[in-house]
């Protein structure tokens, strides 16, 4: 009997795709971010479906460390676009079928190009970036909303912000929500691993958990807010892990943490094995996720996927994400964050409600269904 994931399993002729694949690069990028984890598991999956990926990366400086995944693009970022803009760049001829751009990073290619446009908040918040040259990081941003001849939008919330943001035709949009490794269901050595991490940190038994990087669309500082709220013997049972590296504008955000170490904040940025991030997910109290804006919200789901509760925005793509499993409350409203965050601690109802659902809610978008959709896509331009 065939394997319904295998290749063999599908008629139709195979397609040889090229991937943008800096950001999943471990020479490039040690530490993948959601783009890095979103680029990974497709590169690792597309095969399943009748697609052969090849990676393509940008060039970086003169020292170019080997890659895992294919080979370098022929250019740097900068030099290719200044040159397409200018007309002295002729499209980039690659030896695949279809060239899928799987962040912003888009230039024009002799083959059929599908883009990913995880969101549009550069665009939408222009605020919460760095000052230093939006202007022109913005139009480039903008122009990947011109070069594709389909698009990819991971949530239905974002379909919106493509049309209006980037200028993206309605009609070339395909929405393929992302999806959770199995991996994140896995509870192999999970007590043993918290044990030793409290130990090395010298962790309390209790946590409420953020995962992201620090950025002031990730509404952090809210977070800290509402913490405070909670009443002092209820905190000092329950730290606060902020678990993220910095980003664009955080520095009075870093102060904040750093200062209030002696409250139960704990913030960790350092943290080297995905191991050890699945364990703080999995022994979380909950996971506090009020984000001004997300194209998805993946943590959402790694939290279900872990059994832990969820209080995350009742605003953008979270909750399309997490239907019924979460407790949404208003980003803004440090009072709605604080509440929801007790609720969770004193309902043994309400979270064991909140597990269930989360873990039936986190079985639905499965990385295979994203390969599967993705595969389509770039069916549907050839």
């Amino acid at each position: 009997m065939t394997d319904p994931l295998s290749p063999l399993a599908d008629a139709r002729p195979g397609v040889t795709v090229g991937v943008s694949a800096t950001k999943a690069e471990p020479a490039l990028r040690p530490h993948k971010d959601g783009i890095g984890t979103y680029t990974a598991a497709l590169l690792d999956h597309l095969p399943h479906h009748g697609c052969r990926p090849v990676g393509y990366a940008w060039p970086e400086g003169r020292a170019q460390p080997i890659l895992v995944h294919g080979s370098y693009l022929p250019h740097s970022y900068g030099l290719l676009t200044a040159g397409q803009m200018l007309g002295l760049v002729r499209p980039i001829k690659l030896n695949v079928d279809v060239f899928h751009c799987t962040d912003h990073m888009a230039f024009r290619t002799a083959c059929p190009c599908v883009i990913t446009l995880h969101d549009a908040a550069p665009l939408s918040h222009p605020e919460w970036a760095s000052p230093r040259l939006r202007r022109l990081r913005n139009q480039l941003l903008a122009r990947a909303g011109k070069l594709g001849d389909a698009y990819i939008a991971i949530s239905q919330a974002a379909v919106a912000e493509l049309v209006t943001h980037f200028g993206v035709d309605e009609r070339k949009i395909h929405v393929v929500p992302n999806g959770i490794d199995p991996i994140w269901f896995e509870t192999e050595d999970s007590v043993e691993r918290y044990v030793r991490l409290r130990s090395r940190l010298a962790l309390r038994e209790r946590h409420f958990l953020f995962v992201g990087t620090l950025q002031p669309r990730k509404n952090v500082d809210r977070i800290l807010d509402a913490y405070l709220l909670l009443p002092a013997a209820l905190r000092r049972e329950h730290q606060l892990l902020i678990v993220g590296r910095p980003g664009w504008r955080s520095e009075v955000t870093i102060a904040r943490l750093q200062a209030m170490r002696d409250e139960g904040v704990i913030w960790l940025n350092d943290l080297q094995d995905d191991g050890d991030v699945r364990a703080l997910y999995r022994h979380a109290e909950a996971l506090v996720f009020p984000s001004l804006h997300e194209g998805f919200g993946l943590p959402v789901l790694e939290a279900f996927a872990s059994g832990t509760p969820v209080v995350t925005s009742n605003i953008t793509s979270l909750p399309e994400v997490a239907g019924d499993a979460a407790i949404l409350v208003t980003p803004e409203n440090t009072s709605e964050i604080a509440s929801a965050m007790q609720e969770l601690i004193r309902s043994p109802n309400t979270r064991a409600q909140c597990v269930a659902r989360g873990l039936l809610r986190s079985r639905q978008f499965s990385l295979d269904r994203t390969a599967s959709g993705t595969a389509e896509v770039y069916r549907s331009v050839m």
